[in-house]
């Protein structure tokens, strides 16, 4: 009888639980096209409503508040969609304020690129945002996925400006030692491999017998 008891209980509980979860995934309805990006009010819903989400997966398994785990591909989406533009214009910008201080006094002179300093304390920032928007609740891999395909993307493209806009390096200590050492080793090795013919000729020549006699 108290089996039967705390069964009847807890279907209750689930049958309450799943009015109440479909009473919010419809108040959520609107948010779905108010919310296009992260931002602080998309983050406050987010923050309330996913401890309410969790409570409703313990009670009556998955999945729960489907529409808040949509809200979060939404803004998801939004942001990659945001951070596109907005790295695009930043890299430029950096790019063309490039100053190239130099850091040191030598010869060739040490340059510093304050432009990739810009543009990493601006990723570290962004980072750090979507972190903390994807700690809330938990994002499919494909949503993560398209985040860090963005940063990548937008590094690469950094990487290749700077690249082309750069000068050919001299010849560096460094390089010339290492010609010089490929150099003394090919040396090396050409009498080794003379050498070496030499013994194959004459091994030939045993191998054929003494010439015959006219």
């Amino acid at each position: 009888v108290d089996d039967g008891a705390a069964d009847e209980e807890g279907s209750a509980l689930r049958y309450a639980a799943r009015l109440f979860e479909r009473e919010i995934d419809e108040d959520l309805q609107p948010a779905l096209s108010t919310f296009v990006t992260i931002e602080a009010h998309a983050l406050e819903a987010i923050r309330a409503l996913s401890p309410l989400a969790a409570a409703f997966r313990s009670v009556c398994g998955e999945p729960a508040l489907p529409q808040l785990q949509q809200l979060c591909a939404n803004l998801s989406a939004g942001w990659c969609t945001q951070l596109e533009a907005l790295l695009a214009e930043s890299i430029g910008r950096a790019v063309e304020l490039e100053s190239w201080e130099p850091i040191s006094g030598g010869r060739p002179a040490v340059l510093r690129s304050s432009s990739v300093v810009d543009l990493f304390t601006q990723l570290d920032q962004l980072c750090d945002v979507f972190i903390s928007f994807a700690s809330l609740q938990p994002l499919q891999p494909a949503d993560l996925r398209a985040f860090t395909d963005v940063v990548e993307r937008k590094v690469g493209s950094y990487v290749r400006i700077v690249a082309e806009g750069c000068v050919p390096l001299p010849a560096s200590a460094l390089e010339g030692d290492a010609r010089r050492a490929a150099s003394a080793v090919a040396s090396d090795e050409a009498p080794a491999t003379s050498a070496g013919r030499s013994r194959s000729s004459r091994a030939k020549g045993a191998a054929a017998g003494p010439p015959a006699n006219k």
